[in-house]
């Protein structure tokens, strides 16, 4: 998505002088918050942006030690009542740890590796970095591609804006808050209504939930190159989907997503995806039976071995959520099925958006 050029004039520097700019470039990147990777980080903490309603909002870490049985959770929390954080909706790891968080609130914050290695010494740090936009209404998920873009999802325009690597570059090298128009804003307000998640293929497509009308939208690699309206390269749509939460695709390809609509977590295959249609779901897990396993699920995600965390938010009458982890097993299996997780977390906090894995601080 970007393209080499040479220096202003038509001239092209010379390799030393080039290989001493990209030198000190980095040497800077590493003292503003740890060396710049494109990819995302792994890792084994699962972390939860949770925006607030009328209590407090932030993240949660929950340690790996939490993750090995059902439970209540010991949480690390970064949470205020107020902003900057009392909304974040959306969280992507960079593989250097740092943090990027966009808010329901329309902006965009950067925690560093080392403000959150520091949390017991500082355990509500400041953002070292705050991106505001003009162009941002109702912003909810935010994901990074693999060259290093923060994609975000603004549900109230139908869109979804690329912070480009660079931009995020330059706000980082400044500190404190930059006012940005985002380097690529695709709007497409026919099948995008109410996006709210996004997810990266395999392919390196971009894969969008759209919560009102209860499609997957995706755009292609060749199109996030260029903003303006689009429509979909390829849509799925049809009765598997009923108020369609989070993505995630698992090592085979195959996408997952929650239906917070129907209480399912469904799976559609990469040939499912090749075009659009109204598939059967390949995968379709319901509740166990107990009312409790899959209720309203919203946020999900796989760790490291292959296992699938999702949030539930509960009834609106309850704000006893819980996470709820089916393991490879549970998975594997075609058709409607209706497996107990392996693990049930509870009481966690009443509200959550995205989940991700990340290191563990």
């Amino acid at each position: 998505m970007s393209t080499s050029k040479t220096a202003i004039g038509g001239t092209r520097r010379s390799a030393a002088l080039g290989l001493f700019t990209t030198t000190s470039l980095a040497l800077l990147l590493l003292l503003v918050g740890g060396a710049w990777s494109s990819a995302r980080a792994a890792g084994p903490a699962l972390w939860i942006a949770t925006p607030s309603s009328g209590a407090l909002g932030g993240l949660v870490e929950l340690r790996p030690h939490q993750l090995l049985a059902s439970g209540t959770p010991t949480k690390v929390k970064i949470e205020e009542s107020i902003e900057p954080l009392a909304n974040a909706s959306g969280l992507a790891f960079q593989q250097n740890g740092s943090l990027w968080v966009c808010t329901l609130n329309n902006t965009v914050l950067k925690f560093t590796a080392a403000q959150l290695q520091n949390l017991a010494a500082v355990p509500l740090p400041a953002p070292r970095v705050t991106i505001t936009s003009s162009s941002f209404a109702f912003n909810i998920g935010c994901v990074l591609d693999a060259h290093g873009n923060l994609w975000v999802v603004d549900s109230m325009n139908d869109a979804i804006h690329e912070i480009s690597r660079a931009q995020l570059v330059t706000a980082t090298l400044a500190g404190g808050t930059s006012n940005i128009t985002p380097a690529v804003t695709i709007t497409d307000s026919t099948d995008l209504t109410s996006p709210s998640f996004a997810a990266f293929d395999p392919a390196g497509n971009i894969w969008v939930s759209s919560l009102s009308n209860s499609e997957m939208v995706e755009f292609s690699t060749s199109q996030l190159g260029t903003g303006g309206t689009q429509t979909g390269h390829v849509v799925i749509s049809g009765a598997s989907l009923n108020g369609p939460g989070q993505p995630q695709f698992d090592a085979a390809g195959n996408m997952w997503v929650t239906n917070s609509g129907n209480d399912t977590v469904v799976k559609f295959t990469p040939a499912q995806l090749a075009a659009s249609g109204s598939p059967t779901a390949a995968a379709i897990i319901g509740d166990d039976g107990s009312g409790t396993s899959l209720v309203t699920p919203w946020g999900l995600q796989f760790d490291s071995l292959g296992r699938l965390w999702v949030f539930n938010y509960g009834t609106g009458a309850s704000t006893a959520t819980t996470i709820s982890m089916y393991g490879r097993g549970e998975l594997a299996v075609s058709g409607p099925s209706s497996p107990t997780p392996k693990i049930t977390l509870s009481r966690l906090q009443p509200f959550a958006a995205q989940l991700t894995f990340g290191p563990r601080y």
